[in-house]
């Protein structure tokens, strides 16, 4: 039985997918700066959109407000900072630390939500996110165990988390 699904963004989810699972290894071995690997990472996807930005903005009039500007600004903003300290970060600490301390955005965004915006969040959002906690201790524990400190990696990751939660606010206010 066939279907009438296009199968071009399921492919591009899945290339997606593949390609950030090595971004962490990628960084570790470029052996550059953290902000140079984060500008050709965001420079080069920029290339690649911007012509189909500007293609679909001509056929929709090409004219928008300049104040719509304002919240893509401030989540570039926190794009390079989280992309730059992350990417900093992978030459202090693991690529599996950096990675997890990098993600803990959802956290940040939560306790953002909670306790500055007055957001009431659901009880099985707590849970679930006492699981996922639970589980970066664990992984997080293993390191912590051969050496007892938190490094100048892991404070970048967590800062890059922080910013990545930035992103999330921003962009989701601007919607």
């Amino acid at each position: 039985m066939p279907t009438n699904r296009p199968i071009l963004p399921y492919l591009a989810l899945i290339l997606g997918i593949f390609y950030l699972s090595f971004s962490a290894m990628f960084g570790k071995w470029a052996n550059a700066p953290g902000p140079v690997i984060g500008l050709y990472r965001i420079g080069i996807a920029t290339l690649i959109l911007l012509p189909l930005f500007l293609y679909r903005n001509r056929n929709h009039g090409g004219k928008f407000p300049k104040a719509i500007l304002l919240f893509p600004i401030l989540g570039g903003i926190f794009t390079a900072l989280d992309r730059g300290t992350w990417n900093s970060s992978l030459r202090y600490t693991s690529a599996a630390n950096a990675t997890l301390l990098g993600n803990t955005a959802p956290l940040w965004v939560a306790l953002f939500a909670w306790l500055i915006l007055r957001e009431r969040l659901r009880g099985l959002f707590w849970v679930g996110l006492a699981f996922s906690l639970a589980g970066a201790a664990i992984v997080l524990g293993s390191d912590f165990i051969r050496h007892p400190s938190i490094g100048l990696g892991d404070m970048l990751a967590l800062a890059a988390g922080v910013f990545y939660a930035g992103y999330f606010i921003v962009t989701e206010r601007g919607r």
